[in-house]
């Protein structure tokens, strides 16, 4: 008898809990580094359901929401972010913490899903970054995917029963 298995509730996806990437090779930046998850189809189409509202018989797309959501899912960590590298990403004068100190150029930003989605909003280097590291992954998978089809119809094309 065949054993069948729910791949939904059975499975643990790779890269669930995000993976580290170096921002940059550049001395600047070092130490500094994003932790993302990759962002599957699936998991775009249900984010999208949650950004959608009917109007007027018509479906529209809040897409500041589908950002955000989208953000908060992928860029899910950073280290390294000192006041100097914030000042190389964007325009800062200074950063102050809630008290109302100002942080020297040395002392680290902490991650929170909103200093993310500021990051993304604002700073066009780190919106390209995870871009493309989305990219990689998905021709990756898709590589992957098509190298996997190629095996498993070569080798069922190679099992024929004798006559």
């Amino acid at each position: 008898m065949e054993e069948k298995i729910d791949l939904e509730a059975s499975i643990e996806m790779e890269d669930e809990e995000g993976t580290w990437f170096r921002f940059s090779e550049e001395l600047e930046f070092k130490g500094f580094e994003l932790k993302l998850r990759y962002l599957d189809p699936r998991t775009i189409d249900r984010l999208r359901r949650r950004c959608i509202t009917v109007r007027r018989g018509r479906e529209e797309l809040d897409e500041d929401k589908l950002f955000r959501l989208a953000t908060e899912y992928t860029f899910v960590g950073f280290r390294g972010l000192t006041v100097a590298i914030l000042k190389r990403l964007m325009p800062v004068k200074q950063c102050k913490t809630p008290e109302g100190r100002v942080l020297k150029d040395d002392e680290e930003v902490p991650f929170t899903p909103q200093n993310a989605l500021f990051l993304r909003e604002n700073s066009y280097a780190i919106r390209q970054f995870i871009n493309e590291k989305q990219l990689e992954w998905k021709e990756f998978y898709e590589a992957k995917q098509e190298a996997e089809r190629k095996n498993s119809s070569s080798s069922a094309g190679g099992k024929r029963k004798a006559t």
